[in-house]
């Protein structure tokens, strides 16, 4: 006893295929380009420490790096004070988008105490003298869809991961 039964045609298939194949190539995209986004992000954060470390050596003064919860600036220190730096275009005050913040931004400091962000008014996070010494540091870095731990015994030498 043969009851009408009626399979997918090949053409219903087909375009099935298709729409599932744009939909995973559009999430793939998307996902890749929010990742790239903040890989910029983080490379200009670096960029920008680096410069401070090599503007310290050619200055010759004692520069900070001051995170908050919108951004980050750079400022020098002179007569024992913190003042911010704003005549350079590369150390000015910087924002981060809205999805990507430095929550936790952790730096091994010359008493060996841990200072984060709750210190960040009062002592910069990371410290670059004019004899190209600092402290080791690490910043967690929180994005949208993950975490960037990124590590360094030298702002030009730093390891990035993805957690």
């Amino acid at each position: 006893m043969i009851i009408n039964q009626r399979g997918f045609s090949l053409i219903e298939i087909i375009i099935v295929i298709f729409l599932v194949g744009l939909t995973s190539v559009s999430v793939i995209i998307n996902f890749t380009r929010n990742e790239q986004n903040h890989n910029n992000e983080v490379g200009d954060f670096m960029s920008n420490i680096e410069n401070a470390y090599y503007t310290s050596i050619i200055s010759g003064e004692v520069l900070g790096l001051f995170l908050d919860k919108d951004g980050y600036s750079f400022h020098n220190f002179r007569q024992g004070v913190w003042k911010e730096i704003i005549s350079s275009e590369y150390l000015e005050k910087k924002k981060f988008t809205k999805d990507f913040n430095v929550s936790k931004g952790r730096v091994r400091q010359s008493n060996n105490h841990i200072l984060d962000n709750n210190a960040v008014l009062i002592f910069p996070s990371i410290i670059f003298f004019p004899n190209g010494f600092h402290y080791p540091f690490s910043f967690i870095v929180n994005t949208k869809d993950n975490r960037i731990v990124i590590t360094g015994n030298s702002p030009v030498e730093y390891e990035l991961k993805y957690e």
